[in-house]
């Protein structure tokens, strides 16, 4: 009672649809790819530059995150349709799925293999995250200063 529902952002329908200064976040639909979402970060007419610059970082973690995905996901379909196929031709047999215990294997194999570039990934992604929120924090502070009256560099 007397609470505000949070607004949720509009679902992305083509990217002309985009305001020049979206006021609120955009996000799309996956990409076929890399299964992440398109996301079309706020951007103020007025903008700060502690808030250009976390905007910035934000954008291109989102970059560097879905170039990740798109080289895993490449591979790891590329290695598993010749896994499949190997699987399917030998020992002659008229198979044309694999069985859940046959896939584990191959799942297991790739995971132990692409392990290192796991833990890679986990750690720069920690260390961006810890870096968005510092400068969101940041951005915030520096709004709040300037909605304030108080000097904040432009």
């Amino acid at each position: 009672k007397g609470r505000k529902v949070p607004h949720k952002p509009p679902v992305l329908v083509a990217r002309q649809d985009i305001p020049q200064y979206p006021e609120q976040d955009w996000i799309g639909t996956k990409d076929g790819d890399t299964n992440i979402r398109v996301v079309v970060f706020r951007r103020r007419p007025d903008e700060l530059p502690a808030e250009l610059e976390y905007r910035e970082f934000r954008e291109e973690t989102q970059e560097w995150h879905k170039a990740f995905w798109r080289q895993h996901n490449k591979k790891f379909a590329k290695e598993k349709d010749a896994f499949v196929a190997g699987k399917l031709q030998e020992g002659g047999n008229e198979k044309t799925v694999l069985s859940p215990e046959e896939m584990g294997t191959f799942y297991k194999k790739y995971l132990q293999e692409s392990r290192t570039q796991h833990w890679a990934y986990n750690r720069e992604w920690y260390s961006r995250n810890f870096r968005i929120v510092f400068l969101g924090s940041r951005a915030f502070l520096s709004r709040w200063l300037c909605n304030r009256g108080i000097a904040v560099k432009r």
